[in-house]
């Protein structure tokens, strides 16, 4: 039979209720586990509108649906801080429950704030992380790992193949993230915050694997075609999709005609003709050229190499971009950034046949 554990988090102090949304004084402790389940139980107050989410990284475990509230775990006990049962109003208990799947790695993060705020994440009070750990046998370890943060970074390009992604860090610099099949693949050009369990590998560049990860902003780039002032839009021919309407809030400047650039937004996009966006950074951009000739082509990875002044580089092209021909000389314009890799790798943007003398 297999082996588990079970995780019980209760606590030792509680505010009281009518500071139950500060949750910075409340004190948990871990028991002895037992065989069963992994079972975190967080002492919260719905009467205030502040409740616990949680949300899971990795498939390792398995949550059960629904969260169920324990009004009467804990028995009263006036004056003492303990949760007062039976009280509307009164502190509860909340608990999660998740089961081991098979042999890996998750991390769970809970949440306490107000969701049904306009800005939910700015409500949050309080952050617990915890990394769960199945072995081979389907024993199930839990580690408190509050200190480790998700890695924030931008997507330089992406191996579907391999499933891999090189993005750059401001803390690491350049790491290659591994992706198992269960996850979907991020884009390059994405903005992310990847969850790991904090092992960094110490090659050249840093290698991880991904638990999970979460879009904060993706970008669509393309060129300016017209600007409506007065309902502060811009329709733009986004090398992506095809014309879209971009909204700019009052904080952004709009852009001008003819314009090249990357539109920012949080990857919601409405499915109306044309389709719409709401921008939240705008980025003009120079496109760069760099000339060389078509080494060979991989129409399943949407790539090619050339052979270029600055040696082999990789050329990653978009969906709605034609690939080149095999031998032919070609300008391809980009954005700039090229990675260190080997070879060094660039997203296309757009590309045109070199004329020959």
């Amino acid at each position: 039979m297999k082996k588990f554990l079970t995780l019980l988090l209760a606590a030792a102090l509680l505010l009281p209720a009518a500071q139950a949304e500060d949750a910075a004084d409340e004190i948990y402790t871990v028991f002895p586990p037992q065989k069963g389940y992994v079972t975190f139980t967080l002492p919260a107050n719905p009467g205030t509108g502040y409740l616990w989410d949680a949300r899971l990284y990795g498939d390792a475990v398995l949550e059960s649906p629904g969260i169920m509230t324990l009004n009467d775990a804990i028995p009263v006990g006036e004056g003492s801080g303990e949760i007062s049962a039976g009280l509307v109003g009164a502190p509860t208990i909340s608990q999660f429950l998740f089961t081991a799947d098979h042999e890996g790695e998750a991390v769970v993060v809970f949440t306490y704030g107000r969701p049904w705020e306009e800005n939910a994440d700015a409500s949050v009070t309080q952050t617990l992380v915890y990394l769960i750990s199945v072995n081979e046998d389907g024993e199930i370890a839990v580690r408190d790992v509050g200190d480790v943060n998700p890695m924030a970074a931008q997507v330089l390009s992406v191996d579907a193949e391999e499933r891999t992604a090189l993005v750059y860090t401001e803390t690491h610099g350049e790491v290659l993230v591994r992706f198992p099949e269960s996850l979907d693949l991020p884009k390059a050009g994405d903005r992310v915050n990847i969850w790991y369990n904090g092992v960094m590998a110490l090659s050249l560049p840093g290698q991880i694997n991904a638990l999970g990860w979460d879009l904060v902003m993706t970008s669509l780039t393309g060129s300016i075609v017209s600007v409506d002032a007065e309902n502060r839009s811009a329709l733009v021919d986004a090398s992506d999709f095809g014309e879209v309407l971009a909204l700019f809030p009052e904080n952004i400047a709009l852009p001008q005609p003819g314009d090249y650039a990357a539109l920012w937004y949080d990857g919601a996009m409405t499915r109306s003709l044309p389709p719409q966006i709401t921008v939240a950074e705008y980025q003009p951009l120079t496109v760069y050229e760099l000339a060389g000739r078509v080494l060979s082509v991989d129409e399943a990875t949407r790539t090619a190499l050339l052979d270029t002044e600055n040696g082999e580089v990789l050329a990653q092209f978009p969906e709605n971009i034609t690939l080149p021909e095999a031998d032919g000389q070609i300008i391809i314009g980009f954005n700039g950034i090229m990675t260190r890799s080997l070879p060094a790798q660039i997203t296309v943007l757009t590309w045109k046949t070199a004329e020959t003398e």
